[in-house]
């Protein structure tokens, strides 16, 4: 199943998960640093192809502490701190609020990806201006997120991942309707 946009789902903690998320063809998947030791994040790579790894970090402590060649995905606060020292690395994504958007396109950053948390906050014509200069990512709570992602020119959407319920089970009914409607859209577009 190819889904119609790209996707993210971040806070994955277990390999229940990421498995599942691989398997439904999904972009990225993004793990805690605050929630995984470095070992852990390593041991569900091992097991895992396809997506690209992406490590969600809110200080430079959790970078030093899980090193990462495929891309880390930063708060805006701390993307602002690394731009001012001028060590953004490599690759990143910067995970921020309509609030903060304002902000970012006063800036010549340039992320891999934006997520946007909360679209119905910002009036659609900065979030359009944002779509134009970002590749972005809007923050997917129910299945019209989906559909707003891609009226206002968003590259795709991301998704959270939420823990088992023991190890090996997982409740994936919310992650199952969303690649649904992802792969309905497919099919009508």
């Amino acid at each position: 199943m190819a889904l119609k946009m790209k996707v993210l789902v971040t806070h994955i903690t277990n390999l229940t998960e990421a498995r599942y998320c691989a398997g439904m063809e999904v972009d990225f998947l993004g793990f805690p640093a605050g929630m995984l030791e470095a070992a852990q994040v390593r041991d569900i790579r091992a097991w895992v192809v396809g997506p690209s790894f992406w490590i969600d970090v809110h200080d430079r402590t959790e970078m030093l502490h899980h090193p990462n060649d495929e891309g880390y995905i930063l708060s805006y606060p701390l993307a602002a701190d690394l731009a001012k020292a001028n060590t953004l690395p490599a690759r990143w994504m910067v995970g921020l609020t309509a609030a903060q958007v304002p902000d970012l396109l006063a800036h010549a950053w340039r992320p891999d990806y934006v997520l946007l948390a909360d679209p119905a906050a910002s009036p659609s014509g900065v979030i359009t201006e944002l779509c134009q200069r970002y590749p972005v990512l809007i923050f997917a709570e129910d299945e019209e997120a989906v559909a707003r992602a891609g009226t206002c020119g968003a590259q795709g959407i991301y998704l959270l991942g939420d823990d088992e319920l023991r190890p090996g089970l997982r409740d994936f009914d919310f992650l199952s309707r969303m690649f649904e409607v992802l792969e309905k859209a497919e099919e009508e577009g």
